[in-house]
This record gives C-alpha cells, structure tokens and sequence, in this order.
C-alpha cells in the first residue's frame, strides 16, 4: 500500500489517494478532477471508493466527479442530510463546484471494513463539524479536520463545538496505537515528488498519534 497526496484546490487541503494494488481509494476529493486524471493514469488504477471525513467544501468538491467515473461513496450518515438541508450553514456547497451526488454507504462510527483487500477501521468524531469522521487504515490515521500536527480542527463554524472535538480526540487517541501515523486534512506534508510536482507526493505522515497526544495542545486547554 502506497499513500499520496495532492494539494486540494482551495485552503491548502489535503487529498489521499491510497494505492493498494487493487484499486485506489480517496480520501477527501479536494483536487480539482483534472489532477485526478492526471494521478490515476499515472498509477494505472482505477478509483474504487470515496472515503468522506466532513461535508466542508475545500473536502468534498470532486466527490461528484468521482461518482460518475464509477466510485462508491461512504460518508458519516448525517453528511448528505447536512449538505441537503441547509449546505451554506456546513459550508457544504461551494456555488458552482459541488454537484449532487448521493452516498453509497452510511457510517455510524466504529465499522471495520475492507476495501480494496485493505483493513479499514472507522471512527466517528463529531466537534469540528457533526459528521466528523477518521479512518484508521493500517496503522496509518486518516483525521480530516479533527486533529492536526500540534493542533486541532476549528470549531467556530456551524454545527462546530470545542468540547465535543476535545472528547472525540480524547477517544480516538485512546482506540488508536501510539506508533500509527497521522494524516490530516490541512498540514503541510513532505514526500517524494514522482510527478515532478510538489501538488502530487508519495507522502510520509505529519505525525504519530504518540507525539500528538504528548504535545498537542487540545489535551491541555479548557
């Protein structure tokens, strides 16, 4: 298994592309859909499944892309009732960039999956939005906007709540082994540059979770 990313197309947001041999899983489509193409022709294989950490539009704007060229989409369940009942107050809809597309698959939090012959782990992370979710994918901590390198998601938007995201981490620290690696929605990675492109790396994690809950500051304000 392989882990890329290419740079999202607005607020520096960071897209996975998982490369399992059998088949590509995303995570977060941010990237504009030409840089899809380009990835995935270059990988010689084929996007299998979607898989969504928050309905916040610098995440989700080539979700609908990605569903018409034949992938399976699974979302926390309250995701598309976000985006379908008042997207503006989840920020969920971009004017003019995120079409309609429907989920394939409802999570809850706490499924184990496996996709594409990977083992997937899901845990449900409300705070930073309600329809929060991390995926835990051989050792490696996919967090969206929940946790990040040395800090945590903002909570000011709609639906958002310090508290609630202090106790998701808290949990997910605790389900998650020390030693796996982070990957989250915004921090600047580092990595190897096969396309000649910095937009596209073969990435290595911002973080451990071990180093986070030792220093990150979520753990200490009140």
């Amino acid at each position: 298994m392989k882990i890329y990313s290419l740079r999202g197309f607005f607020l520096a947001e960071n897209t996975y592309v998982i490369s399992t041999g059998r088949g590509l899983i995303v995570i977060d489509p941010g990237a504009h859909p030409d840089a899809f193409d380009t990835v995935f022709d270059f990988l010689g294989e084929k996007c299998e499944y979607v898989l969504l950490t928050h309905a916040h539009f610098d995440h989700n704007c080539a979700t609908a892309y990605l569903k018409e060229k034949g992938a399976k989409i699974l979302c926390h369940k309250s995701y598309l009732e976000l985006i379908e009942s008042c997207s503006m107050v989840n920020l969920g809809n971009y004017p003019g960039l995120n079409l309609p597309y429907t989920a394939d698959v409802l999570l809850e939090g706490g499924e184990s999956l496996e996709l594409c012959g990977v083992k997937i782990n899901t845990f449900y992370t409300p705070g930073h939005s309600i329809d929060g979710m991390c995926y835990l994918i051989e050792n490696n901590l996919f967090s969206g906007d929940t946790l990040f390198n040395l800090s945590y998601g903002a909570t000011h938007f709609p639906t958002g709540d310090f508290y609630t995201l202090k106790e998701s981490i808290i949990r997910l620290t605790k389900a998650v082994p020390g030693d796996a690696g982070l990957f989250d929605g915004h921090t600047r990675l580092r990595g190897e540059m096969p396309l000649g492109d910095r937009r596209f790396l073969l990435c290595k994690p911002s973080s451990t979770i071990e180093y986070e809950v030792k220093n990150n500051p979520i753990f200490y304000e009140n």
